[in-house]
């Protein structure tokens, strides 16, 4: 006999579908379906147990299709309908000199977040990682990601999962826009309320990737639609201001890690190869703050492999696999984005900036920024402020219900939209 603990839950959710109607609202809004056609939430009981959250479609002859005919319609969502932003200015001046991601805007109070981004190859986004884990859906276009030293190309419909602390670079093909679905969330979100050793199952997938873990999904349509499906259903959730707005995301991330849980079982290593990765990181410590201190000067490899109390040779094999890239890769793509960031916050002459971050000649450093941005320095500052120009200019909107975003807002990381509003929260 199942728990009475989970009848209460599947009894609030029941509850939350008959009267939240905004589930109903984001799915008649993104759906590519008929005005006249009316939206309302389905959830029954599969198996005495299990939860299906499909949507129902009503029609006017007051018939229902399948889950089938829901999932195909949320499928093909207008992009423009969508709160998309620019992925350098809200992932790249928050990366510190050893590659962390740091400052990402959670919610304290429920640290999860999904956000839509547009990337091309006009902009450098270093290697980061960060504390924090990470589930990545190719929206639309093609590109590669790199993952430690391993490099994995994406299409359409491609599903990313990455663990926390793993270096990876999302490499954006110049001649061609691509738009991920991002979902960002801190191990609280799941770890508050689940029963004692229920967590590990559920972030299995993200606490145990090795060197040969498969971080990609690809050709696997049925996954690939659910975990769409779910990320637009998170997304409606948040900000998760009452207790059923937690609940039901809570729900919807569980269902989304239980699926990858199942994809990765057999691919996961153990406790202590986890471990052994996180004291190769805390090797690199000191090398990374000689490289915040010293960027402008001028650095040779034995000069890091010093700092470590490491050999030159053992060091780059060593930094090579704990971080994916070579040391002088690595470096000239600190110097790149420093370079970037003074292009665009300040006056200063670009001879002046290729000096600042390490470059012997302007010529030199406009060669390099060149091959890494896509672009010369001149041509990246006047984009750039084309851009912040268009976006301090854009006006304020009224609040209207549910379909139209809020004005562009300054946050942190940079100029970003933010994402839809809600509507009216339920009372409890």
């Amino acid at each position: 006999m199942a728990p009475r603990g989970v009848y209460n839950l599947l009894a609030i959710l029941c509850n939350k579908a008959i009267h939240d109607r905004r589930l109903a609202q984001v799915a008649g809004r993104y759906s590519p379906i008929s005005p006249k056609v009316t939206v309302a939430p389905r959830l029954t009981l599969v198996g005495g147990l299990g939860l299906d959250y499909s949507l129902s479609h009503k029609t006017m002859d007051g018939q229902r299709s399948g889950s089938a005919q829901a999932n195909r319609g949320m499928r093909y969502m207008p992009p423009n309908r969508l709160p998309w932003e620019d992925n350098y200015q809200f992932v790249g001046p928050n990366i510190t000199a050893d590659g962390v991601r740091i400052n990402y805007p959670f919610d304290p109070t429920f640290p999860a977040d999904v956000r839509f981004v547009i990337g091309s190859g006009r902009h450098l986004v270093r290697p980061n990682r960060h504390e924090h884990y990470e589930i990545a859906y190719l929206y639309s276009g093609s590109m590669e990601v790199q993952i430690r030293d391993r490099r994995f190309h994406l299409k359409k419909g491609d599903v990313v999962v990455i663990g926390p602390n793993i270096y990876k670079q999302f490499l954006y093909n110049p001649r061609v826009e691509s738009r991920l679905i991002t979902l960002n969330f801190r191990p609280e979100v799941i770890r508050s309320g689940a029963a004692e050793g229920e967590e590990e199952i559920y972030l299995s997938s993200f606490l145990y990737q090795g060197p040969r873990f498969p971080h990609v999904i690809s050709g696997d349509r049925a996954l690939s639609r659910e975990a769409f499906q779910l990320l637009l259903k998170i997304h409606n959730e948040l900000p998760a201001r009452t207790v059923l707005d937690r609940l039901a995301a809570k729900t919807y991330l569980r269902v989304l890690f239980l699926l990858l849980a199942r994809r990765f079982r057999g691919c996961l290593e153990t406790h202590e190869t986890m471990d052994r990765k996180l004291q190769d990181m805390d090797r690199l410590r000191p090398v990374f703050d000689f490289l915040g201190e010293r960027c402008g000067e001028h650095i040779e490899v034995k000069d890091a492999a010093r700092v470590c109390a490491m050999s030159a040779s053992y060091f780059m094999r060593f930094f090579k696999q704990t971080t994916g890239q070579s040391f002088r890769a690595y470096l000239t793509g600190f110097r790149i984005e420093k370079a970037q960031l003074m292009l665009a916050s300040g006056e200063t002459s670009i001879a002046e900036i290729g000096q600042r971050v390490g470059f012997c000649s302007q010529s030199y450093f406009g060669e390099v920024f060149r091959a890494l941005v896509g672009m010369t320095p001149r041509a990246f500052r006047r984009r750039f402020r084309k851009r912040l120009s268009r976006a301090l200019q854009m006006p304020v909107k009224p609040a209207t219900p549910a379909r139209t975003p809020e004005s562009v807002s300054r946050g942190q990381g940079g100029f970003h939209l933010p994402r839809l509003r809600k509507g009216p929260a339920s009372a409890e």
